[in-house]
């Protein structure tokens, strides 16, 4: 990765700084299986990887707080890193250097901090972790979990007053696509206790809770799996044109294809879904994902 020259082209020269940011572009890569490092950093100009690296790595550092330790311990030290972290961004500096880092990517690029009281409060949610009743009740926890990080993007790609003039777009495009990963680590969620399928869907197909938690595969799972895939794939074309009358960008196109390719592979799992994370082969997502690489070369 070449840090130096992202950090060139994103005009951040005092060393302090520079440190701070390589700090996050290096945590940030290793996380989450690398999927900052492979479809997000080389998906962004050189200058925006940086800022992207930042809070990649503020989010990051917060789950790990929210899920290291005993429910009680997580909420505490949860708590405590969300208040570090507004108190960083107030004063626009800290010791700690994804503070530090993240302070300056909030003042430069004008991303707002009520995204960040939306995506702690996701969080926050996750620590005590209770059962959706409704899709409605989950469609809430994921537009602040990951709505936020799409007007991010959109921040970085085409500036916040693009990002603000779509932000009902952006939330809404980060609903889907957290509701894909949901359904596509259907088994990781369970081996943390969590169960994401909404209690009201689970009864509309006769599914019981019980049942997926103790991972069978019953006959309505089909069901309710091909009526969560058509949340996604019926909304998704109609957000994608709105989009496209804001940026040219090609990354528009493969985040559609990818959870495309995403939930495909969903359906094709069926049963093995409660077992192991539905998984696209690698091939495939580099088929959606180099066009846009080659538009951000030699960086």
């Amino acid at each position: 990765m070449l840090v130096r020259r992202w950090l060139d082209e994103a005009g951040i020269e005092d060393p302090v700084l520079r440190q701070c940011y390589t700090w996050c572009v290096r945590h940030a890569a290793h996380r989450d299986g690398g999927n900052v490092r492979w479809w997000g950093y080389r998906s962004l100009p050189a200058a925006a990887r940086p800022h992207l690296a930042a809070v990649a790595a503020l989010a990051f550092e917060a789950d790990r707080h929210a899920d290291t330790g005993p429910a009680d311990q997580r909420r505490r030290t949860f708590d405590a890193y969300v208040d570090a972290t507004f108190a960083a961004i107030s004063a626009g500096h800290a010791a700690d250097p994804v503070h530090h880092a993240a302070a300056h990517t909030m003042r430069v690029t004008g991303i707002s901090t009520a995204l960040w009281a939306n995506m702690f409060d996701a969080m926050r949610r996750d620590i005590d972790f209770t059962e959706f009743v409704t899709y409605e009740e989950l469609r809430q926890w994921a537009r602040k979990s990951t709505g936020g990080a799409m007007v991010g993007i959109m921040t970085l790609l085409e500036g916040a007053e693009a990002a603000r003039e779509l932000d009902e777009e952006l939330h809404e495009f980060g609903e889907l696509f957290q509701w894909m990963d949901q359904l596509s680590d259907l088994a990781d969620d369970l081996d943390d206790g969590r169960m994401y399928l909404p209690l009201a869907d689970l009864d509309r197909f006769g599914v019981r809770a019980q049942d997926v938690r103790a991972r069978q595969w019953t006959s309505g799972m089909a069901e309710l799996i091909a009526f969560e895939v058509d949340r996604i794939t019926s909304r998704m074309p109609t957000l994608i044109a709105h989009l496209r009358h804001h940026t040219d960008s090609p990354g528009i196109e493969a985040l559609q294809d990818h959870c495309a390719l995403v939930l495909r592979q969903v359906l094709a799992d069926g049963p093995a879904l409660l077992d192991r994370p539905s998984r696209v082969p690698l091939a495939d997502r580099l088929d959606v994902w180099l066009p846009v690489w080659r538009t951000t070369i030699p960086c």
